[in-house]
């Protein structure tokens, strides 16, 4: 008597299905967690040009390992200046990486942010804005920029101009120390308490635009 192939062949199928979904989470998993990465911010401070050139923001950033000057935007002397630099650890690759500075006060992320180092093509350090951080944003509220996703929304659904803001990335792995200086609105109140009027976020995507994971860095 000839037995049946339909129990092989379900295991068959069984088996299939689970290489799949063990497939398909492996490749929607980050390759690491933000407390692998240990992302430290170090030096967060906010600098007010003192001439036409605002040297005394250079020189903050060259304190902090910052190998070129990025461009200012016009010094004003009552524009207001935020420096930093973030620090990963070595060794943690498979996507991008990018910063963001929000004014806490305003809700809405600055407008104007540069690496301060020379690019090069193996790090992919820049500046710019892509679509996926505005889901980071929206996914995350904790990094507190919902003024921009209302702004960046009305824009969207009346027809309005809308100026996306800036974000500083790089290639994971590529680079373990980035300084940054970020341009606040020129309208924005002074800064009393760094920490707590502004956020510097860290948010992680992989090459083809997929978000990870995003986090806020102290």
């Amino acid at each position: 008597m000839r037995k049946s192939l339909l129990p092989i062949t379900v295991a068959a199928a069984v088996v299939v299905a689970l290489l799949l979904v063990a497939l398909i989470g492996r490749h929607s998993r980050a390759p690491f967690t933000p407390a692998q990465l240990h992302a430290r911010l170090t030096g967060l401070q906010v600098v007010q040009p003192t001439d036409d050139v605002a040297s005394n923001v250079v020189a903050a950033e060259r304190r902090l390992g910052g190998g070129a000057t990025p461009p200012l935007v016009k010094p004003v002397r009552q524009q207001q200046y935020v420096v930093g630099r973030v620090d990963v650890d070595p060794g943690h690759t498979g996507g991008d990486l990018s910063l963001i500075v929000v004014d806490n006060r305003t809700h809405t992320v600055v407008s104007k942010m540069f690496a301060a180092v020379r690019p090069s093509k193996s790090d992919g350090i820049g500046q710019g804005w892509d679509s996926i951080y505005y889901t980071a944003l929206h996914r995350y509220p904790q990094l507190g920029a919902q003024q921009t996703l209302a702004a960046a929304a009305s824009a969207d659904t009346s027809g309005h101009g809308f100026v996306d803001p800036m974000a500083v990335g790089w290639i994971a792995g590529a680079a373990t120390s980035v300084p940054f200086v970020a341009v606040l609105d020129s309208d924005a109140l002074p800064v009393t308490d760094v920490h707590r009027d502004l956020t510097v976020g860290l948010i992680f995507t992989s090459t083809s635009d997929q978000l990870w994971w995003a986090t806020v860095l102290h």
